[in-house]
């Protein structure tokens, strides 16, 4: 074997060296950047789920109060009627329930916020606003609204349900 030959052999075992190298560096760095944006995803859908979870708990509790409401209420032939102290005994627990989940539902709101979700941000709060202030008003002046009054407030919280609901179904596809 000459010294040309030995030359040779060293420049293509050390240029195979640098190619399988620098193949190996890229592949990895392909790897990790695959496997961080799956575990982001992943991260993502974990936080809209829990968001999700949190807002239907929040119309599941408002639906209670209110249909606790509506059993009051009946008996008023649609006319409003003062909260008395035993009546307010009644709507007490519902009543504490739907502030506790309407802060649950804030955090909700700011999930989607964290994941730049304005049009579900801003749709929840809005029905945050709503049902809160319904429920402010009502607790506030002491009196209990007709029966038409409420069913009038139950179906616009439906319809901003069924909005806040397909925003986040919107922000779940896109994920």
């Amino acid at each position: 074997m000459t010294w040309v030959e030995v030359i040779d052999s060293v420049a293509k075992i050390g240029l195979g060296a640098i190619i399988g190298g620098l193949f190996s560096v890229v592949a990895l760095r392909m790897n990790y950047r695959n496997d961080r944006e799956k575990e982001m995803r992943a991260r993502k859908i974990k936080t809209v789920e829990e968001a999700v979870d949190l807002t239907e708990k929040f119309f599941s509790t408002h639906s209670h109060f209110i249909s606790r409401l509506e059993w009051i209420v009946e008996d008023a032939d649609g006319v409003p009627i003062q909260i008395a102290p035993e009546t307010h005994a009644k709507i007490r627990e519902p009543d504490a329930l739907l502030l506790e989940s309407a802060d649950q539902a804030h955090i909700a709101a700011a999930r989607f916020s964290l994941l730049n979700a304005q049009d579900s941000f801003s749709s929840l709060k809005g029905t945050i606003a709503t049902i809160t202030d319904f429920r402010n008003t009502m607790m506030k002046s002491m009196i209990l609204p007709s029966s038409q009054e409420l069913r009038a407030h139950q179906d616009k919280a439906n319809e901003l349900k069924a909005e806040v609901q397909r925003e986040a179904a919107k922000l779940y596809a896109s994920l």
